[in-house]
């Protein structure tokens, strides 16, 4: 049986995006930088 709390509670973190790291860049940066290596995964891997 499927819990339908649980899954709205879920559903509320639905399109969020988050980065966990051990950097002391300021959040814009690291945000930067995980956008520059997506940007280098698309261009090697399409």
């Amino acid at each position: 049986m499927l819990d339908q709390k649980k899954i709205d509670e879920d559903a509320l973190w639905d399109g969020l995006k988050g980065y966990i790291t051990n950097t002391s860049l300021d959040e814009g940066m690291v945000i930067d930088q995980y956008h520059q290596l997506l940007l280098l995964i698309i261009f090697f891997f399409v």
